[in-house]
């Protein structure tokens, strides 16, 4: 099919798709090489969403494209539904997953349907973002409590939120890929995106801060084994990814260590670390502990 006819058949269901969740709304449609945008969001903010999936595509893309693996690529963009409201995102799971939204979810996707998709809910409601100059956001800070943000700035980034989604939805089609690995891959593309003074990435420090004070070596030996809870694989799942990429000796070997959990399972992760890192687990433990301690205690 020639691809203005794919992209026509993606927004005719897009819109669709729309309507089942904000019947009383028409959302504006914002096209990119890999996406198609519907939202209520203001165009530059719909350009800056689709400019910053696009970055993370390209990321993703070289991470799960290895070792002949396809990668990202399919022929159709993907749909990328962003509502004003949380109800939207209610209806939305409802009426194309035929399930409720859990506690603590802040978007859906799905790769294994024709015409995938992400949704999340924007957090700041379809408004434009104060600039940090603005006389509108200067009043919000002199009269906020402590830990609020008028002006957005520690809120999610709608931008940072599909990119957790994109990730979450393509590694769910993976079978064997260990939940720590998929939890802290999608947090490490979120806070790319997001503002490092953001709730979200400074509560991801702490977290893995609390880790280390319980015994790092021990607690994350459980999350590399499936258990714990999400919010601590979450945290650890995302240090050890943080780690690796920004440590010269594994920034590297990142991709095929991440296609080697794919294609093995994160029972096999002593094989995968000696076989592209030539490492142990012991290592991974240890200097993961270190990164944390070290850059995360830095966290304001």
């Amino acid at each position: 099919m020639p691809a203005a006819e794919r992209d026509k058949m993606v927004e005719e269901t897009g819109l669709k798709r729309w309507k089942q969740a904000s019947p009383k709304t028409t959302p504006e449609v914002t096209s990119s090489a890999h996406f198609l945008l519907f939202s209520k969001l203001p165009k530059d903010r719909a350009a800056a969403v689709t400019k910053g999936l696009e970055t993370g595509f390209t990321e993703l893309n070289k991470i799960l494209a290895q070792q002949g693996a396809p990668g990202l690529d399919w022929p159709e963009k993907t749909s990328l539904f962003v509502f004003n409201e949380a109800k939207n995102l209610v209806e939305f799971v409802r009426s194309l997953e035929n399930r409720e939204i859990e506690q603590g979810e802040t978007g859906t996707a799905s790769f294994g349907v024709r015409e995938p998709y992400v949704a999340v809910v924007d957090p700041l409601a379809g408004r434009e973002e104060a600039s940090p100059s603005s006389s509108a956001a200067k009043k919000s800070s002199r009269t906020r409590r402590a830990g609020d943000d008028e002006s957005g700035v520690n809120e999610r980034n709608v931008s940072g939120l599909l990119a957790e989604q994109l990730v979450l939805g393509v590694l769910k089609e993976e079978k064997k890929v260990p939940s720590w690995l998929r939890l802290g891959l999608a947090a490490d593309f979120a806070a790319s995106l997001d503002s490092p003074r953001s709730s979200y990435v400074q509560q991801l420090h702490k977290d893995a801060l609390e880790e280390v004070k319980r015994g790092w070596t021990a607690r994350a030996s459980e999350a590399l084994g499936g258990e714990l809870g999400v919010r601590e694989r979450r945290a650890i799942g995302f240090a050890i990814v943080d780690w690796m990429i920004h440590n010269e000796d594994t920034r590297r070997q990142f991709p095929a260590f991440v296609r080697g959990l794919i294609d093995q399972g994160g029972p096999k992760l002593d094989d995968v670390l000696r076989e592209v890192l030539n490492g142990r687990r012991q290592d991974l433990l240890e200097y993961s502990s270190e990164w944390v301690a070290s850059q995360y205690g830095r966290t304001r």
